[in-house]
């Protein structure tokens, strides 16, 4: 789900990343690390895909495009990081990716229909249309400073994607209306404890709003 909004949205990958790898120090980067970077067409990214790997480029990693067709659990060997465009075709990924929620690979995702395939939940996910959201964990790196209070995300109203993630996990964002509505802003931090669904992924696992 693509959105027009008033705030920064790189920075929102800057931070994530950080979540993600706080164990490294800041100037250490990530040099000659490998990312894996799933996509519909890993021939002709779109321009949002493009900006997020020379992003990432500039933070040291090597990217590698896969086409959703293509891609396997396999795909996933030897990556320090694993990227899930919101131009996927969900069943592509899922068919393709059965062991994706074990992973042993930090997961960056942008496709809500993969909501249960991460093991976030029983089923993908629902929408609301809204022009705002509500930051309820400011001082979160993913709120990338923005404050406690309603934040308007487009000029127009717009159809959001929202999650109900079971488990230990950080949210960041909800539906102004309804606040067990989760925006696709949140994190769940290593390895699990157990086999029930919310409780068990490979590694930490994101979800962003992209533009």
């Amino acid at each position: 789900m693509k959105l027009l909004r008033r705030f920064n949205w790189m920075s929102l990958i800057a931070f994530t990343f950080l979540a993600f790898f706080l164990s490294k120090p800041a100037s250490a980067q990530f040099p000659d690390s490998l990312a894996l970077f799933v996509v519909a067409d890993d021939i002709n990214p779109n321009a949002a895909e493009q900006a997020i790997s020379a992003r990432l480029d500039n933070m040291g990693f090597i990217v590698e495009y896969v086409d959703d067709d293509n891609v396997t659990d396999g795909s996933a060997d030897g990556m320090s990081l694993v990227l899930i465009s919101g131009t996927v075709v969900s069943g592509n990924v899922a068919g393709n990716m059965p062991g994706l929620k074990d992973l042993a690979v930090p997961i960056i995702n942008w496709e809500p229909a993969l909501y249960d395939n991460l093991g976030f939940q029983n089923e993908g996910t629902g929408e609301f249309n809204t022009t705002e959201i509500s930051i309820i964990n400011p001082d979160h790196p993913l709120a990338a400073g923005l404050p406690e209070d309603i934040i308007t995300i487009t000029t127009t109203e717009k159809a959001v994607s929202f999650g109900t993630p079971l488990g230990d996990v950080v949210i960041i964002a909800v539906n102004v209306s309804d606040e067990t509505q989760a925006l696709p802003l949140w994190l769940r931090y290593g390895r699990c404890n157990g086999t029930g669904l919310g409780q068990c992924t490979g590694a930490a696992r994101g979800h962003l709003l992209t533009e």
